[in-house]
């Protein structure tokens, strides 16, 4: 993996960590690049990989894959093609902590 693998996999990570329907996924085949997987884990709908300096998505369900240069270019894609795949992404208790929202009290 390059230094530009690298910082794209950091920008996917903050991207797709804790939205509800994304898990990360190191697969042991060797060779076998690590993924981000949307859908269900037997059969996700959505995979995303970073290769040679890109961000490479694959949608099982069509067998299309969409090469984007940019965790921009993915947000914008998937905002337009799966908004679905973008819930809100849950917050850290210690986030809720800090914030004094770790426990409510009705």
């Amino acid at each position: 993996m390059g230094a530009d693998d690298g910082d794209l996999w950091k920008d996917v990570d903050r991207l797709l960590r804790r939205r509800p329907g994304w898990r990360f996924r190191a697969l042991a085949t060797p060779g076998a690049p690590p993924r981000w997987c949307f859908g269900p884990e037997v059969d996700p709908v959505l995979t995303v990989t970073v290769q040679a300096g890109s961000i490479c998505v694959y949608v099982t369900r069509t067998d299309v894959d969409v090469t984007l240069a940019t965790v921009d270019e993915l947000l914008a894609w998937l905002v337009d093609e799966w908004p679905e795949a973008l819930p809100e992404q849950s917050g850290r208790r210690m986030d809720k902590l800090t914030r004094g929202h770790l426990f409510d009290w009705e």
